[in-house]
């Protein structure tokens, strides 16, 4: 696999903020255990066969998702503010008087406030329509993640060009720290087509999502003292690619036993990266065994090898398990714990509670990982 310096900034910060599955609320309560045992309109966006598993008296669904993953120091982006304006202040005052000490303490505060500050970030959405049926279910699906670290080098020399320019003129834009921003956006827009088979005395569920992958780098370092939140978005500093590919999966159920099969991203791609380079995907195959009744649900899952994580270039392999019981209906407990295999991402534990009185359903879930990393995510749906 090729690494460009966007990939290797990012997999220098993934072993402290990474959460699988946030696009999906009730998966990420069970830490993405939802290869086997996932619904129609949740588990068809990691395995396409499962659009195929719906019961009696389904016959549709929306369900939208939001969540996020962060470890950071909150305050990074106010204390960036807090400094740009205080140094257009500075340059203001510094034009017709020299540097006082008191000035000067604050301008090495401030300084101080920023210094190795980061924000790691993940954050996932999805969309999923679904219609199933006996002939074929068909799922219609958006999903989306992105991936971003902001981090700070202070320049220690900076220090020393405050303090020796007391009592004499000092110019701003003599200082030389930084802010660095770097990160990806990945989109998939596809349609899930799956099916059931009777099979001996189970079903054989089988489908496929064809899907268009569209990834957005972008790479953007500054002065602090030119530093403008708004450039984030400037196209100057992003470029975006587009390609097709396949997701896959079989299922077989048995009585209350599920094992599974999914590939994701079937097909080797490449992505073109801001700096130049490229980022490139392999087939992403999981097997999963789970067990599942009208009050429990309990499901493991396994990455049978490491591929490279698209937003971050870092091989990734995962170990996920899940368990869901619903004391009521229409209440529903979750809990979950993901592993990273390959020691490059943070392992998280996971909390989630679902409600789905009627047609409708919310889901909440809760994620923790290493370092002071926390996240959420939130799910709602209508089900006919």
């Amino acid at each position: 696999m090729k690494k460009t310096l966007l990939s290797l900034a990012l997999l220098a910060a993934t072993g402290t903020a990474y959460a699988s599955d946030l696009g999906n609320a009730r998966l990420a309560g069970l830490s993405g255990a939802g290869y086997a045992t996932g619904s129609y309109a949740d588990g068809v966006l990691y395995n396409p066969s499962l659009g195929a598993s719906f019961k009696e008296g389904d016959r549709f669904a929306v369900v939208g998702s939001v969540g996020a993953f962060i470890s950071a120091d909150v305050e990074l982006l106010d204390d960036l503010d807090e400094l740009t304006d205080f140094l257009d202040e500075l340059d203001a005052i510094t034009s017709y008087q020299d540097l006082t000490p008191d000035l000067a303490q604050r301008a090495i505060s401030h300084l101080e406030n920023i210094e190795d500050q980061y924000v790691l970030l993940d954050v996932g959405t999805s969309l999923v329509v679904a219609i199933p049926n006996n002939l074929v279910s068909v799922s219609f699906i958006h999903r989306s993640r992105l991936s971003a670290d902001v981090y700070t080098v202070v320049d220690e020399e900076d220090y020393l060009r405050i303090e020796n320019a007391i009592n004499d003129y000092f110019d701003p834009d003599d200082l030389s720290s930084s802010i660095f921003a770097r990160g990806a956006v990945i989109s998939d827009l596809g349609v899930a087509l799956s099916k059931s088979f009777s099979l001996g005395e189970g079903q054989l569920l089988v489908g496929a999502t064809p899907k268009r992958v569209t990834v957005e780098t972008f790479a953007y370092n500054s002065t602090l003292r030119e530093f403008e939140e708004d450039d984030f978005d400037a196209a100057d500093y992003t470029v975006k690619s587009s390609s097709t590919n396949l997701d896959a999966g079989v299922t077989y159920m048995a009585g209350s036993m599920r094992y599974a099969l999914a590939v994701n991203n079937a097909l080797s791609r490449e992505y073109e990266t801001v700096d130049g380079g490229v980022m490139e995907t392999e087939p992403r195959i999981t097997a999963a065994l789970g067990y599942q009744t009208n009050r429990v649900s309990l499901e493991g899952a396994l990455d049978l090898a490491a591929s490279p994580d698209l937003a971050t270039g870092a091989d990734r392999r995962s170990l996920r398990a899940g368990v869901e019981f619903s004391p009521l209906s229409w209440m529903h407990l979750r809990a979950g714990l993901q592993k990273d295999l390959e020691n490059n991402f943070s392992d998280t534990i996971s909390v989630g509670l679902g409600f789905s009185p009627g047609v409708f359903n919310i889901d909440l879930a809760a994620i923790s990982g290493d370092d002071d990393s926390a996240g959420a995510a939130l799910q709602i749906g209508l089900r006919f």
